[in-house]
C-alpha cells in the first residue's frame, strides 16, 4: 500500500470504537445538562468594579494642581481635583463605581440597533421562555427554581471501584 492509496481511500482499514456503558450514560446526562445551562443568559457582575478615589488621593491631586498653578503651569482656579468624576456608590463601607449601568445601556442599544440579531442570540442563549420541560426552570424569570431530578444521579466510578471494563487512567497506562 502506497502513500497515495491511504490519501485517496485505497487499501485502507476501518476501525470502530465502542464507548463503554459505564461512561455513555453519564456522558449523555452531561451533554443534556450542558444544553440546559446553555439557555442561561449572561449574568454580568453588578457590584463595584473600580474603587473610588479616597480623600487622601484627592488632596494629593489638589496639591499637584496648586504646585502647577504656583509655577505658572496651570491657570489659577481653573482645575479642581476630582472634577468630572461621577458620584461614587457606597457598598458596605467601600466606595466605588460599577460598569453594570453601562452594560445595560449597551445591551439596550444593541437590541434597538439590530432586533433580529438580538432575537437570534436569545434563541441560542438566555431562552428563558422555553418552558420547564426543556430547561428545568419555570417560564417566568422571577420564578426560576431548579427542578428536582427525576432519578438520582449514578455514583461516579472511582479508579478503585470502577467496573472491570473501565480503562486504567494512571500515568503508567500511557505510552510516553
Amino acid at each position: 500500500m502506497g502513500i497515495l492509496d491511504s490519501l485517496f481511500g485505497g487499501g485502507g482499514t476501518t476501525s470502530q470504537v465502542q464507548i463503554p456503558g459505564w461512561i455513555a450514560g453519564p456522558a449523555r446526562k452531561n451533554i443534556a445538562r450542558a444544553r440546559r445551562i446553555q439557555q442561561m443568559d449572561y449574568q454580568p457582575y453588578q457590584g463595584l468594579d473600580v474603587a473610588a478615589v479616597n480623600p487622601q488621593q484627592l488632596a494629593a491631586q489638589q496639591m499637584n494642581i496648586g504646585a502647577a498653578e504656583a509655577f505658572g503651569l496651570a491657570a489659577p482656579g481653573q482645575l479642581q481635583a476630582g472634577s468630572g468624576l461621577p458620584e461614587p456608590t457606597m457598598v458596605n463601607g467601600v466606595s466605588g463605581y460599577s460598569s453594570f449601568p453601562m452594560y445595560q445601556l449597551a445591551a439596550q442599544a444593541a437590541q434597538k440597533a439590530d432586533p433580529r440579531a438580538a432575537l437570534a442570540r436569545k434563541s441560542l442563549f438566555g431562552n428563558i421562555n422555553v418552558g420547564r420541560d426543556q430547561i428545568g426552570w419555570a417560564k417566568k424569570p422571577e420564578n426560576w427554581q431548579p427542578q428536582a431530578p427525576a432519578e438520582p444521579a449514578p455514583a461516579t466510578p472511582s479508579l478503585h471501584g470502577a467496573p472491570p471494563d473501565a480503562p486504567d487512567w494512571t500515568w503508567s497506562s500511557f505510552n510516553v
